[in-house]
């Protein structure tokens, strides 16, 4: 689409595997709708990432699954970051690359107060504050004491039109992934990172993003445009994250750690709970007749715990004790 305009990535990391990644032969061109029109509907979205992934797996001969996005009903209650951490992850385990943990606050924040500045100064790329990624990163404390590689993407959209574009981060994401040729395919390739240490958070997935997004129509001489700033770290094994983000799927079960204890409440009766070392020694395991289960106290270190419930269902996530 023409009134798309993608700037080059940037990506500093002391690990550059991509071994479960392909770039395409050539960019395959957006059949969606014109998102500055303002009526773009997530059908039509489905439908042309759908068509991007036919022709992926025609020309890198792949049996990448069509995506299914949720009804318009639940992606209209979903925000900025829950539509991108989506869209990103459904296309990282559709080429078996572990999705991302989740979104951080703080990965947000300087995503989001990058993306103000760049519309207010009416500039974009990379060092338009006269600084790079790395440094707007590390000057959020979290992040810089436990940070170990990162990359950024930005994109932005444009229109004179008289109404306010829709899904547009939808399309950037779109454009980042299939559409990226002229960059190389360095967007790409920072979506489908797939050497993050699985070493915080759930089991099988690493990585958080933020997003920042701004719609302004006061930037340069457009009616509407809208700005995305795509950040995305590899955080270390002590990563202290919320508490929502440890909960089951279900949301019944809550893990967290006081006091050199582990605790689970709202255990389903008759689970097995298993707690490992990080050098695989079982340090604790029984099957658990109540809904909470204890441990005794623990050493500092990293660990997993595994539960097993009745109906054979099994969650596994890792916790520190400090």
């Amino acid at each position: 689409m023409k009134n798309i305009v993608i700037f080059t990535f940037c990506i500093i990391s002391n690990l550059t595997v991509f071994s479960q990644y392909v770039d395409l032969p050539a960019n395959i061109a957006w059949t969606g709708p014109n998102i500055s029109l303002g009526t773009a509907t997530v059908d039509q979205i489905e439908t042309a990432y759908n068509y991007a992934r036919s022709q992926e797996n025609t020309a890198l001969k792949t049996q990448i699954p069509e995506i299914d996005f949720p009804n318009a009903a639940v992606w209209g209650t979903m925000n900025t970051n829950q539509k991108a951490l989506w869209i990103i992850n459904q296309e990282r385990t559709a080429r078996g690359i572990l999705p991302l943990e989740g979104t951080a606050p703080e990965v947000i924040e300087v995503a989001q107060n990058y993306c103000q500045y760049l519309i207010d100064n009416d500039t974009t790329g990379h060092y338009a504050d006269g600084h790079n990624p790395l440094y707007r990163l590390q000057q959020n404390e979290k992040i810089n004491a436990c940070m170990q590689s990162y990359n950024e993407n930005i994109g932005y959209s444009y229109s004179n039109n008289n109404t306010a574009p829709t899904f547009v981060v939808e399309r950037l994401i779109y454009w980042l992934i299939y559409e990226d040729a002229t960059s190389n395919w360095g967007h790409r390739q920072n979506f489908f990172k797939s050497n993050f240490n699985d070493n915080s958070g759930e089991i099988g997935k690493e990585g958080l993003l933020g997003v920042g997004y701004v719609v302004s129509t006061s930037y340069k001489t457009y009616n509407y445009t809208a700005f995305a700033v795509f950040n995305i770290i590899d955080p270390c094994s002590t990563w202290e994250y919320p508490a929502t983000s440890i909960k089951q799927n279900t949301n019944t079960d809550n893990i967290f750690v006081q006091d050199s204890r582990l605790y689970i409440t709202h255990l389903p009766k008759r689970s097995i709970v298993e707690i490992v070392s990080s050098s695989g020694a079982i340090i604790e395991t029984g099957t658990i007749h109540t809904d909470m289960y204890t441990s005794s106290v623990l050493i500092p270190g990293n660990y997993i715990v595994c539960i097993i419930q009745s109906n054979g269902e099994k969650h596994s996530y890792k916790f520190v004790v400090r």
